[in-house]
This record gives structure tokens, sequence and C-alpha cells, in this order.
């Protein structure tokens, strides 16, 4: 059967307690006193109270002081599985014994069941940075994805900084070790990552600081720019002042960007576009998504999108890297993220990715291979995998006749400080422009990694 414990008392706040109105004020006879809260008072209350349970439910209250309780319950305590286990709690002295006293079976002591139900490990919200890292050698922990940041900086390049765009722009920045070496890094009085060292007379694209701040700028600019339209001035010097390179040239900034935008795009599906033949309200920018994830395998991602041996995705990068092999992990939760720019033109869609990584300061720093190596240097595959993931699963929830292969053109990452570059191109190539389009059976597959979502 079910018992229920009240426990009842004299304390320093007992006359305030609304069992003080139910035992004593509201049972109280018009021609008789109101109990105390005191002992005796608690005594006369709580016998009053079971005397008048009684009369509906003879037995169903007892009253037993805690002390003699509490002794009963360490007799308990010592006794073996075989004694005689069954005691009754006597009332307290001077009260009378209820008509159904209150037992205690000790052998029959309650206790919690045991769980035998495994518990799964809480969900996650981690992102693209944070599986970057464990393939690069660091940690993979949840991590935040924030608005015009490609990649939170691991290594802290930035400090005190909450928000940091393109880690690899640090890296560069830093002399990475795997860098192109064409260039020197001085660091600023402030401890920023300083302009690079090149000819003052060059393009403001290299004289351009390096580092996460400087790639939060540039994305700030693009993202409110109107790409039919010259960039103004006074939008990037807002922007420039804002993260704290106020005496930049606005307008050579607003130049180079400007002709960033005018390049023609080379789609890997054969297309050729440009930005100002895309009107705004085809564009959405700086689109955020959180990719649901049941048990996903972190090595089979890696596997998929061609960063380790097995089965490998297209994304415009291959080969494997040379370090160990992160270990094996699983997690369920979501992956968070922004693409910078998605857009439609013809019937398809296109995603575009801003990176301010310095590579060089001539064209050919900036040339295909350049940027396959680069590609793969920091695991951009993985990250143009899943951009592509997110938008096959967003249009295919939202867009009627959706189908991948006739309706996704493609991927461009724009390397800001090689698009628009005079200089070797072709019908498929120009400086600075990356295109890859992953398969779709890569796509299905990553779909059913991650675990179909709404449990397709």
């Amino acid at each position: 059967g079910q018992r229920c414990y009240l426990f009842w008392g004299a304390t320093t706040t007992s006359a305030d307690r609304p069992l003080k109105w139910l035992l004593h004020d509201a049972v109280a006879a018009p021609d008789e006193p109101v109990p105390e809260v005191d002992p005796q008072g608690v005594r006369t209350a709580v016998t009053s109270w079971r005397a008048r349970a009684d009369v509906r439910h003879p037995g169903a209250v007892a009253v037993v002081e805690a002390a003699e309780m509490a002794r009963a319950e360490r007799r308990f305590d010592g006794m073996n599985a075989g004694d005689d286990a069954r005691r009754v709690l006597s009332c307290a002295p001077g009260l009378p014994v209820p008509a159904r006293s209150l037992a205690i079976d000790a052998a029959a002591r309650l206790a919690a069941r045991s769980e035998r139900v495994p518990i799964p490990a809480a969900a996650i919200t981690t992102s693209f940075s944070a599986l970057a890292a464990a393939w690069t050698g660091g940690d993979e922990l949840a991590g935040q994805e924030w608005p015009n940041a490609d990649v939170i900086d691991p290594a802290g390049t930035e400090s005190g900084s909450r928000v940091a765009a393109d880690d690899d722009d640090a890296s560069a920045a830093a002399g990475d070790e795997g860098g192109s070496g064409e260039a020197a890094v001085a660091m600023a009085p402030d401890g920023r990552a300083g302009a690079v060292a090149v000819d003052p007379a060059a393009s403001i694209r290299f004289r351009f600081p390096a580092g996460p701040q400087a790639g939060v700028c540039l994305h700030g600019i693009l993202e409110e720019a109107a790409f039919d339209a010259p960039i103004e001035p006074s939008a990037a010097a807002t922007w420039l002042a804002r993260c704290g390179y106020p005496q930049t040239d606005a307008p050579e900034v607003a130049a180079w960007l400007e002709e960033v935008v005018r390049t023609p795009l080379h789609a890997a599906d054969g297309s050729t576009l440009a930005l100002a033949g895309v009107p705004r309200w085809r564009q959405v920018r700086e689109l955020e998504f959180q990719l649901e994830g049941r048990g996903v395998d972190s090595r089979r991602l890696f596997e998929q999108v061609g960063l380790l041996p097995g089965a490998a995705g297209t994304a415009g990068t291959a080969g494997t890297r040379g370090a160990s092999a992160p270990r094996a992990a699983h997690w369920s939760g979501f992956l968070r993220g922004f693409i910078d720019l998605v857009f439609e033109h013809a019937g398809r869609w296109y995603i575009i990715d801003w990176k301010s990584n310095f590579l060089g300061t001539d064209a050919h720093a900036y040339r295909p291979a350049a940027l396959d190596a680069e590609m793969h240097r920091h695991a951009y595959a993985l990250q143009a995998h899943l951009y592509a993931l997110a938008v096959h699963r967003w249009l295919r929830r939202t867009l009627p006749g959706y189908r991948y292969d006739t309706s996704f053109g493609g991927i461009f990452y724009v390397f800001l400080r090689g698009a628009g570059l005079p200089g070797p191109a072709s019908a498929t190539f120009r400086p600075g422009i990356h295109p890859g389009r992953p398969e779709a059976g890569c796509i299905e597959a990553l779909d059913a990694l991650f675990g179909r979502e709404g449990n397709e």
C-alpha cells in the first residue's frame, strides 16, 4: 500500500505556516481555544485531526512521535533478514493507540529501483570549427558558430575577442607551417595580426591586415553590399571603424571588393554567372542552419568527404592528411553554422563562402593547385559538404519539385585577395575562385550518416 508521512511540530516559523491554520485554527470549536503551536498544542491538534479522520476512514491516520520513529529505524538497521522484522511504532505517551497501528516491515524496506535502461549521451551543439579542430589535431568539442565567422579561432589568436573569422587567416598571419612563405607578418602594437610586409605601393588586397578581425570586417562589408551597384566607401568605412581599422583607406577597400563581386563565376555544373545579375530577392545572406544528427560517426564523416582513406566524395579537393587520423567519436545533437551567401540563378541554387586567407601577392598564388592545397589544409571540403547538406535539406522541405541533380548548382569558395586579379584565366578558371559540387550520392550518404531528418 501507499503511505504518506506528514511532519508537524513547534518551530520558530510554525505559527505562519498553512498547516497551523488547517490543524489548529480551522478546526477549533467556537467555544474552545485554538491550540497553541507548542508541544502540547501540537499533540492536541493532531489528535483531534486523527479523531475526525477516523469518523470516515477508521485507522487511516496514525500519530507517531518523530523521536520514536528514529529509534525504530536504528533498530531495524541492525536486524537480519531472518529476524522477526515486524514492529509497531507506539503512539506518543498519553495518546490513544489508533484502531490500526502503524506497522513497518523491515524485511521489505523501501529502496530505489535499479535503472537498467542505458542513458544516452547528452545532445550537443557543435560546428564545422569543432569538427575541423579534431581533424587538424585539436580536441573535438562542442563549438559555437557565429555570423560572419567561418571558423572560431581555436588557438585564441585574438585574445579577448569573442568572435573571429577565418582561423585560416590567423594561421597565415602567424606563419603557419605549410603556408606559402611568400610574406612576412608584423604584429601590430595592440597585439593583433598586423599588415603583411609587402610593398607599400601594392594593392590594398595584400596590404590589408591578415587575421580573424580582418576577416570579420570584410565579411561584414560584403554582407551589406548591393551586388548590382558599386560598393559605397561609406559602408566600408563603417565596418573598418567598427573592426578597428579607421585609418585604412575605405575607397580602396570598396574598390577591391567591387572587383571581387564583378568577377565572373564559372560553376562546376558548366554555367557561368555574375552576382550583379542575381536580384537581391533571390539571395539569402548569412543563412543560419542547424543540421540535426543522431549518432554521427565523425571518422566516417571525414572519410565520406575525402579527408581520410575510405569512401570519398567530391568537392574539388582530394588527398588525405599525413597526420594520424582523429579518434573515433559519435555525437548526437545539432551542427550549427552560417552560410555567407545562398542564391538562385536560372533555376539552380548556389553557395558562396568568402575567404580572406592570404596566400601570396600575385595571381599565381591563387591558381587552382594553390587553392586546392588551401582547401585541404583547412578541411574546407568538410565545410563545403556540410553547407551543401544543409541547403539540400532546406530545399527538399521547401522547394516543390526539388531534385539535387537538377536544382543544386554548386559551391564557390571566393578567396578575396585573389578574386578579380588580372592574370591567367580560362573558360573554367579565374584566380581566387574555387568552384565545387559534391556528388549527389555523397550528399545522400551524408544525409543517412546524420540520420534522416524527421525520421524519414
